[in-house]
C-alpha cells in the first residue's frame, strides 16, 4: 500500500492495515498525494534556517521569534484542518466494514498510547 511516501505518516500507516479495493487504494492515493506536498519539507528546512539564524543579542530578537511562532502556529493549524479533511474523505470511501476495522485499530492505538502514558507517569 501507499509506495512512494518514503517513511509512512500516521494516516497512511493506519490505512495499510485495511483491505482495500484496488479502486479504493488508488483513490486514497490520490488523497494522500493531495495531501503531502512535495516542496513542504524544503519550506519547512528554510524556516528552520531562518530561525537559528536570529541573533539572541539582537533588539528585536524575541519580536522576530514572536513573529516566527505564529507563522509556525497558523501552518500547524492548516497541517491538521487538511489531515482532518484527508480523514473525512477517506472515510467516505470505506465501507461500512472498513469504518469498523479501523475503529477498531484506532481504539486499539489509543489503549497502547494510553498504556505508555501511564508508564510514563511511573
Amino acid at each position: 500500500h501507499f509506495k512512494g511516501h518514503g517513511h509512512e505518516r500516521p494516516l497512511e500507516r493506519m490505512m495499510s492495515h485495511i483491505e482495500l479495493s484496488e479502486t479504493q487504494e488508488q483513490q486514497v492515493e490520490a488523497i494522500l498525494d493531495g495531501l503531502h506536498d512535495k516542496g513542504d519539507r524544503k519550506k519547512k528546512v528554510e524556516k528552520m534556517k531562518a530561525m537559528m539564524m536570529l541573533d539572541p543579542d539582537s533588539v528585536d530578537y524575541m519580536d522576530s521569534v514572536e513573529k516566527q511562532a505564529e507563522q509556525k502556529a497558523e501552518g500547524m493549524k492548516k497541517h491538521i484542518l487538511e489531515v482532518a479533511t484527508a480523514r473525512k474523505d477517506i472515510h467516505q470511501l470505506l465501507t461500512d466494514e472498513q469504518k469498523q476495522e479501523l475503529k477498531a485499530l484506532m481504539e486499539k492505538r489509543l489503549d497502547r498510547m494510553g498504556k505508555r502514558c501511564d508508564h510514563d507517569d511511573d
